[in-house]
């Protein structure tokens, strides 16, 4: 499924391969950290309160440490 995202972006040749160390490559340059906070915390909002855990999207919540990293 995801090669069907990727493929237009990265050429009919791209090939998925799960904890493959070459899937960082084509990703570099890509977005922006405060995207990817702002994206991460709004997946994490829509779950929020629930405990149906098996219907949750996959999400993280380690903008919340970065944050406080930074700051």
């Amino acid at each position: 499924m995801i090669e069907n995202h990727l493929k237009p972006i990265l050429g009919s040749d791209f090939r998925y391969e799960k904890n493959s160390e070459q899937m960082y490559a084509p990703f570099k340059g890509q977005g922006n950290l405060q995207d990817a906070f702002l994206n991460a915390k709004r997946l994490a909002e829509r779950f929020e309160g629930r405990q149906d855990y098996s219907n949750h999207n996959p999400c993280t919540v380690v903008y919340n440490w970065w944050r406080s990293y930074c700051n």
